[in-house]
């Protein structure tokens, strides 16, 4: 078998790696050892490869390693694929430290470390997720936490191209060498695709990297405060609270919400309470001289319920029932859409939670399109100046969100969608469940009349990702993001065109 008509490779020099791409790379193209080009030159996982140096596969910096590829010819969701993908890594660069094989694609490979994607189904169930397994001269395999690798991927629906990561100072102890990934020196690697069986069935070649000195300790972790709200602006926070949470632990989200100080919150799965009673929580955890206005669809999720939204700013109610047939069923969509008069002009907000889970092409995904297609023929009646927000579960294919916001401007353009990163990281991720086989992703957006607004900043709120002693500055902890919500909430201050 011809692999490199499958998966074909860019072979680098230092701190670089490989690329799977559909094409062929002459020798020449190999970089000189130690050029390398990390994060802090302005890559952000995002699944858009347009910020990585040209012909760079790999790069590593202090803290992580990055990878890029691409499947010839094929585009699926890579935590949800039809077969599993798979990162072999020598981390040492030594045979001797890790599993060797006469697999024709390891040849000369100690592995001593697996990132496998859509891994293996156990008992006939569906391949999704991410593993991560050390291994051994013996083969022994132990399973390690993608979590404590700091593993992300992007992006999360399907796609020509896809991003990685892995932390190169892990939480915890791991079965690994120490040279190489996890402190300086050579490794090696192999990008491969297995078959229904598990055994490698496309490959590309060999890549190295040379990773300089590692930076001991956690992770960077941001040292400064988040950007504050700008003057004559308009701050709007979108927020899925996981179960109606914040009536069992309200301290935590009033924490959260008192630091970010937003003028318009739209909320997904506030299920319980009218929406009186939503308001009055907001008036109990943010007081000032003002009361909190809400807007809150009837009903529980699964009838179109469990969005809200909520403001201080006078609010007029424009929710209606929204419902699109699903296999020959009413399925109600799940949106609240108020009128809402704020300082930068009035603005039709949205709050929107589209259905959940699935893989390109999935029911669920086809189901995303169809509310995606009622929502955007709803708001080009209702007019006006946009803004949507909310937990798109964006896990197939990139299409719901292209037609939620398409044509709706004032101009009769697309909305603008906000490019929202993860505070303190170089990710662009809202979600993250320790408890799910899927690593951490983008699941919520904003999206905004950009004929009407500049959004001067927006980033996402991961008190993770914040040192102790901002957290102490913040009147935060370092768990409060993880523990009050599966999501992390989307922050984005607009202003007007002109700063009219």
């Amino acid at each position: 078998m011809n692999h490199a008509r499958l998966l074909s490779t860019l072979l680098l020099g230092c701190g670089l790696g490989i690329v799977l791409c559909a094409c062929d790379a002459p020798r020449k193209d190999i970089a000189t050892p130690g050029r390398s080009a990390g994060p802090t030159h302005g890559l952000v996982l995002d699944g858009n490869i347009t910020d990585w140096p040209t012909h760079a596969a790999a790069l590593a910096d202090t803290h992580h390693l990055y990878v890029r590829f691409s499947m010839a010819d094929e585009s699926f969701t890579l935590q949800a694929a039809p077969r599993s993908v798979v990162i072999y890594l020598d981390i040492d660069g030594d045979a001797t430290t890790g599993r060797t094989s006469t697999d024709e694609a390891l040849t000369g490979l100690g592995v001593d470390l697996e990132l496998v994607f859509s891994p293996d189904a156990q008992q006939g169930g569906k391949r999704q997720g991410a593993k991560l397994f050390a291994l051994d001269a013996r083969g022994t395999r132990t399973e390690l936490s993608t979590r404590d690798f700091d593993v992300v991927a992007a992006p999360t629906v399907a796609s020509e191209w896809y991003e990685a990561r892995l932390s190169r100072t892990p939480a915890g102890g791991a079965p690994l060498p120490r040279a190489g990934l996890l402190s300086q020196g050579m490794m090696r690697g192999v990008m491969a695709a297995l078959d229904e069986h598990g055994a490698i069935e496309a490959w590309a070649d060999t890549f190295e990297a040379v990773c300089p000195m590692v930076s001991r300790g956690a992770g960077p972790l941001a040292v400064q405060p988040p950007p504050g709200k700008p003057a004559r602006s308009v701050r709007v926070v979108s927020y899925n609270v996981h179960h109606t949470s914040p009536l069992k632990d309200a301290s935590r989200f009033q924490r959260i919400l008192q630091m970010l100080d937003p003028d318009v919150v739209l909320l997904q799965e506030w299920e319980e309470g009218s929406h009186e009673q939503v308001a009055g929580w907001f008036t109990a955890m943010m007081p000032d001289a003002r009361t909190w206005n809400v807007v809150k669809a009837p009903g529980s999720m699964r009838d179109g319920g469990g969005v809200a939204i909520a403001t201080r700013l006078p609010i007029a109610d424009l929710t209606t029932p929204l419902v699109v047939k699903n296999d020959d069923r009413d399925h109600h969509v799940r949106w609240a859409v108020a009128r809402i008069l704020t300082p930068v002009g009035e603005m039709t907000a949205v709050s929107v939670h589209l259905k959940c889970c699935g893989s390109a092409g999935s029911p669920e995904d086809v189901l995303r399109a169809g509310e995606a297609r009622a929502l955007n023929a709803a708001l080009a009646r209702l007019g006006g100046s946009i803004v949507i927000g909310g937990d798109l579960n964006l896990v197939g294919t990139w299409g719901p969100i292209l037609t939620l916001g398409s044509g709706i401007d004032l101009d009769q353009s697309d909305l603008a969608i906000a490019r929202a990163h993860t505070f303190g990281d170089n990710v662009l991720a809202t979600w993250r469940d320790a408890t799910s086989p899927f690593t951490p992703g983008r699941l919520d957006y904003v999206l905004y009349s950009d004929a009407r607004w500049i959004a001067r900043n927006a980033f996402v709120l991961d008190t993770s990702r914040m040192s102790e002693e901002l957290l102490a500055r913040l009147g935060l902890d370092a768990d409060d993001t993880d523990t009050a919500s599966d999501h992390m909430p989307v922050v984005v201050d607009l202003q007007r065109v002109g700063g009219r």
